[in-house]
């Protein structure tokens, strides 16, 4: 990909990718105030420090934690799958 300016590369990565949903960078998460961040280290059940770093997070499956972690985004992965299979539309759609 050409140099180009970070909306436009980001941008064309959601095009080619075929993400149409609103989508927030590092410099967004940036500009959050602590009591967003709070609310989504609540909602996704993760330290603040997870959502704050600008690096990418490998997951380790050797750590405790970390098989939690992936444990858990695998149950929701099989939720969703039960409820697109009993005609949820929503469901369908995310998978």
């Amino acid at each position: 990909m050409e140099h180009l300016p970070q909306e436009q590369r980001i941008e064309a990565a959601k095009g080619a990718a075929g993400i149409q949903e609103e989508t927030n960078t590092w410099n967004g998460w940036k500009q959050l105030g602590d009591t967003e961040l709070l609310g989504l280290a609540g909602l996704y059940g993760c330290p603040v420090s997870v959502l704050t770093c600008p690096k990418v997070i490998m997951l380790d499956t050797e750590r405790l934690r970390h098989r939690k972690m992936s444990a858990k985004v695998d149950n929701w992965f099989i939720q969703l799958k039960c409820m697109a299979r009993k005609g949820n539309q929503s469901a369908g759609f995310l998978l």
